[in-house]
């Protein structure tokens, strides 16, 4: 009932207010929420149901969680390539890579019963994942560029972004479950990579078509290149506080899946709250951004990520206050989204802007994985003690951004300054 009147209320809103004044918004919008959905609802669809798919081939549970791991070291990989690739290919040939890795994966789920090509097919899953996720977060900094967006842009198709995708798990989520039951789940997933196939095409002319020689990409292109293309102290404290907040929010979300909160309450609905809770966020974005600047908010929004955090470690005990957490920390991750894409758009030169954000994810994802071997021994509240600590640790690097920016070049300066013998 919340996520439907949350859902009402936006979209009643959102049909009701001004929206950009931005002459390529709309143009932007379209082509942009229509690649990301074609590839993010068949990843979506298919997470769902790996384990029950796993489990129809017959797996073993060890066997299953190996596979589950395989995504992780997949992350990583990717996190390192995808970098580097951005930079020299560009957002087209990565995109349509990822997509490609997808169709081999899915075949090889589809038409193969051993495990040992299962894991390879996991691998080439998490490079399309993470493919896919890095491009998509380039290219909407790239679009931010070309067309000139202001944070309230960003808040605007970031707001409509999560609100399609709150719509979709009403729905969809829903037509699928009811479809697995009646077709099965190896059948979805045949469905799945028909899809895939069908728009393996389209796709390419899509995110190609922003990428053509337009007057807007032009004029900018020349003031970018004027400007300065110098790694500074807000690249780096951005970089910082970029990849605490990815690795933070995905570890919550983990946290989610235990038993965090006692399960009186179905998985489902308390999901739905973080993504309802999410929602609602991005729709204040706009608010708050008609008061306060993109830095402020960003500083306001680490202190009260720090507050929430250690706000559920001290009371992971108590259901009420538990749910509290939840609906706080997806608040604040709905209000964060939009300001961190601004944040990279201004923060990251353009030369290193696909480095910084393949750099993010593999920090993130590296830091997820030690963090979780870590609180095996732990309580699972200590991921928010965690998180709570490194929050704390971005607030003083925003707060005291120059003698960080000091220290790193000291640091990098001890290993690429080695002495000359002297002749």
């Amino acid at each position: 009932m919340l996520a439907t009147f949350v859902l009402a209320t936006s979209m009643i809103r959102m049909i009701g207010s001004q929206g950009s004044k931005n002459k390529n918004f709309r143009k932007v919008q379209l082509l942009y929420y229509t690649a990301y959905f074609a590839i993010i609802i068949p990843d979506s669809i298919a997470a769902v149901y790996f384990n029950k798919f796993w489990a129809l081939r017959g797996f073993q549970k060890q066997v299953i969680n190996s596979l589950n791991l395989v995504i992780q070291f997949a992350s990583i990989f990717s996190s390192i390539v995808c970098g580097p690739s951005l930079d020299k290919l560009g957002n087209t040939v990565v995109i349509y890579s990822s997509i490609i890795a997808k169709l081999f994966s899915l075949i090889i789920f589809i038409f193969t019963t051993s495990a040992d090509f299962a894991f390879i097919g996991r691998f080439l899953w998490g490079i399309s994942l993470i493919f896919s996720k890095i491009s998509f977060d380039h290219w909407l900094v790239e679009l931010t560029m070309i067309y000139e967006f202001s944070p309230i842009d960003h808040s605007i198709l970031i707001e409509r972004r999560s609100l399609i995708n709150l719509l979709i798990d009403m729905t969809i989520t829903k037509i699928v479950d009811s479809s697995a039951q009646k077709l099965g789940v190896l059948n979805l997933m045949k469905y799945i990579l028909f899809a895939d196939f069908m728009l393996f095409v389209p796709l390419y002319f899509v995110v190609n078509s922003t990428n053509s020689k337009s007057a807007p990409k032009a004029e900018v292109s020349k003031e970018i290149q004027k400007d300065s293309q110098k790694i500074d102290a807000r690249s780096i404290v951005t970089a910082f506080v970029d990849t605490i907040y990815c690795m933070a929010t995905n570890l919550f979300k983990q946290l989610l899946s235990t038993n965090f909160i006692n399960q009186n309450l179905p998985f489902s609905m308390i999901m739905a709250t973080y993504t309802v809770s999410l929602a609602i966020g991005n729709s204040a974005t706009m608010i708050v951004l008609s008061y306060l600047s993109n830095t402020t908010i960003l500083y306001i929004i680490l202190i009260l990520f720090a507050v929430a955090s250690t706000f559920g470690f001290i009371f992971a005990d108590n259901d009420f206050f538990a749910f509290l957490t939840v609906i706080a920390l997806g608040f604040l991750d709905g209000l964060a989204v939009p300001i961190m894409v601004s944040a990279r758009s201004e923060a990251f030169p353009s030369s290193y802007r696909g480095r910084f954000l393949s750099g993010i994810r593999a920090s993130g994802a590296i830091l997820s994985v030690i963090v979780t071997y870590i609180m095996k021994y732990t309580t699972e509240s200590s991921y928010l003690l965690f998180n709570a600590i490194m929050f704390v640790l971005c607030i003083i690097s925003y707060r005291y951004q120059d003698r960080v920016f000091t220290f790193c070049k000291y640091f990098f300066k001890m290993f690429q300054n080695t002495p000359k013998k002297s002749d």
